[in-house]
């Protein structure tokens, strides 16, 4: 039976189906616009036009009254000269500064990159020999010349020994790990 029927005749009577269901669909829900295009009415669209009806039949407003604000008043602030205080023009102290922030700024980057590589090395590390580790430790320090010196030299010592405490099979002492650092005169 399917056989029989061509796909033209498939779409056209498909077409036809839906075609109905939005007609019949459309007068029923839009009658009234309908009706209103048909006669050349427009629908009236002022607030005149469409009043808003609460349940006892009498208009309100929707969004409330409108409520003007009162201009404020504003207080004068009166400051004497002694009072206030300026910055001091000395360009040298601001660079210094800056400077030092720089400088700060850097190390902290350059912090993050060696624990990064610490981590790692402790990891790869942790089932072998104090003699095997050692001398791969001394090899990353060794690249930080920086922060030899520096207040982070004991905060990064104290990370190593700690973790290594934790992970590892072998003991390290904090003298040790002192030593791996290179000494200060060839650091830049």
């Amino acid at each position: 039976m399917l056989e029989s029927i061509s796909w033209q005749d498939f779409f056209t009577t498909l077409a036809i189906l839906v075609g109905t269901y939005y007609l019949v669909t459309s007068l029923l829900l839009y009658n009234k616009e309908l009706v209103s295009l048909v006669r050349k009415k427009s629908l009236p669209t002022t607030q005149q036009e469409l009043p808003i009806k609460n349940l006892s039949g009498a208009n309100q407003n929707l969004m409330g009254e409108i409520r003007y604000n009162s201009p404020m008043t504003t207080k004068e602030n009166i400051v004497e000269s002694q009072e206030l205080a300026f910055k001091s023009d000395n360009r040298e102290e601001e660079e210094v500064i800056t400077k030092t922030n720089s400088t700060e700024a850097l190390l902290v980057g350059t912090i993050a990159d060696l624990l990064q590589e610490l981590k790692t090395l402790i990891n790869i590390v942790s089932h072998n020999t104090m003699e095997e580790s050692s001398p791969l430790f001394r090899a990353i320090l060794t690249n930080y010349p920086q922060l030899v010196g520096s207040h982070y030299q004991e905060a990064i010592s104290l990370f190593i020994y700690a973790t290594t405490k934790e992970q590892c099979e072998f003991t390290l002492e904090l003298d040790q790990i002192k030593s791996w650092w290179p000494s200060t005169n060839t650091s830049n």
